[in-house]
C-alpha cells in the first residue's frame, strides 16, 4: 500500500479548509452497488496499514484523511494509510462490504445504513462505529426578507410558495431539507402547487440565483460561518428560519441528528440564536478489523489530540469526551479503549 507521504501533510497545512455545502455533493454520492469482496482488513500483528474511504479527491474529507493518516504513521511503526475517494452516503456500504477498513461518514448516514433505511437496501450489519470526530454541520434555512416568512409553521399555514435550492440532489443538504419539510407535512410538490419551485443548485449557483431573483430560499447543511452562506447574508437581507422543538426532537429520534443552534451574530443580520439540528462526522469500521488494530487507531487519535488539531483546522472541535458518543454499536477495539479511559 502506498504511504501518505510528507508532501500531502505539507499540503494540508497550507490549505485553508472550510467544510461547507460546496463539498456536500462530492461527499454524499449515492451508495455504490453492494458487491462483496474477499479482501481482509489489516491485522494487528502486522500493523502494515489500512485503506480508508474518504470524500472526493481534493475535497475536505480527502485532505482530512491524509492529515489523520499522517498522525497514525507518525505514532504507529510501519503503518501506512491509503485513501480511497468515496462519500457520506457511499462509505457505509463500502465499509460494510469490506472494500475499505475505515471510512468517513455522517451519523445520519450511518444510522440509516445500520437500520437499512432508504436509500440503503439492507441493514449494514458488518459496519461498526469507531470514533466521533465532532465535526458539526448545522442545517441552515434562509429566506429573503421580502417574502415576509419567519417560520415553517407560517409557510405551511399560509401556503407560501418558496423558490428554493435545497442543495445538490443526493447531498446531505438536500436530504436534510426533505426530512425537515416532511416533519412539517409538506414536500416539494406542495411548494410547487403554492406557486414555488425548487432547483438542485450548487451553493455558488444558489447564491447567484437568489441575488438575481430566480430563487428566494436557500437550504444548506454546513459549518456555522460557511463562506457561501456568509456571502449571501452580506449581499441580500435574509431571514433565518428556526426549527421547532417538536421537529428537532423528531429528527434526533428518527435519524440521529443533534439539537443545536447557529449562534447569534454568525451572519450579518442574524441577531438571535437560530434553533436547528446538526449532523456530526464520524469514522466507521468493518466489524472484522482486529481489536488491537482499532484499539490503537482510536488510542492514537485521542492521545495525540494536539497533533491532530495542529495538522488540520477541520479537527478544531475534536473532543475525547464525546468521541465515543454515537447511536451505533461500537467496534470492540474502540469500546475497550474508551472504557479503559473512562470515556464510555
Amino acid at each position: 500500500m502506498r504511504k501518505v507521504i510528507l508532501t500531502v501533510l505539507i499540503f494540508t497545512l497550507s490549505l485553508a479548509l472550510i467544510v461547507g455545502c460546496s463539498q456536500q455533493s462530492a461527499q454524499n454520492t449515492q451508495p455504490e452497488p453492494e458487491q462483496k469482496t474477499e479482501e481482509k482488513p489489516a491485522t494487528s500483528s502486522s500493523f502494515s496499514g489500512i485503506k480508508m474511504a474518504v470524500g472526493g479527491a481534493g475535497g475536505g474529507w480527502y485532505i482530512a484523511g491524509a492529515a489523520m493518516g499522517a498522525v497514525w504513521e507518525k505514532n504507529l511503526d510501519g503503518f501506512s494509510t491509503t485513501l480511497v475517494p468515496g462519500g457520506g452516503l457511499a462509505n457505509p456500504t463500502r465499509i460494510n462490504n469490506n472494500q475499505e477498513v475505515v471510512g468517513f461518514t455522517y451519523i445520519t448516514n450511518a444510522v440509516g445504513a445500520d437500520k437499512g433505511l432508504a436509500p440503503y437496501k439492507e441493514k449494514h450489519e458488518n459496519m461498526y462505529g469507531m470514533i466521533n470526530l465532532n465535526i458539526r454541520q448545522y442545517y441552515h434555512l434562509m429566506v429573503l426578507q421580502d417574502k415576509k416568512a419567519t417560520s415553517l409553521e407560517q409557510i405551511t399555514q399560509e401556503k407560501i410558495g418558496l423558490k428554493i435550492s435545497p442543495g445538490p440532489r443526493g447531498s446531505g443538504s438536500e436530504n436534510t431539507t426533505q426530512l425537515v419539510l416532511k416533519e412539517y407535512g409538506i414536500g416539494y410538490e406542495d411548494l410547487k402547487n403554492w406557486g414555488g419551485s425548487f432547483e438542485f443548485s450548487s451553493p455558488g449557483d444558489a447564491v447567484d440565483k437568489i441575488r438575481d431573483g430566480h430563487l428566494d430560499t436557500y437550504g444548506c447543511q454546513t459549518t456555522a460561518g460557511d463562506p457561501s452562506t456568509t456571502d449571501l447574508a452580506v449581499s441580500r437581507k435574509m431571514s433565518f428560519i428556526p426549527l421547532s422543538d417538536k421537529v428537532s426532537d423528531a429528527l434526533v429520534t428518527q435519524y440521529g441528528y443533534t439539537k443545536g443552534a447557529i449562534p447569534a451574530g454568525t451572519y450579518q443580520g442574524q441577531d438571535n440564536d437560530v434553533p436547528t439540528v446538526y449532523d456530526s462526522v464520524i469514522l466507521v469500521v468493518n466489524k472484522d478489523a482486529s481489536e488491537d488494530l482499532v484499539y490503537n487507531l482510536v488510542k492514537t487519535l485521542v492521545e495525540k489530540e494536539a497533533d491532530l488539531k495542529n495538522v488540520h483546522a477541520i479537527f478544531k472541535d475534536f473532543d475525547p469526551n464525546v468521541a465515543s458518543q454515537m447511536p451505533l454499536k461500537l467496534h470492540p477495539g474502540a469500546e475497550k479503549y474508551f472504557k479503559e479511559k473512562g470515556l464510555l
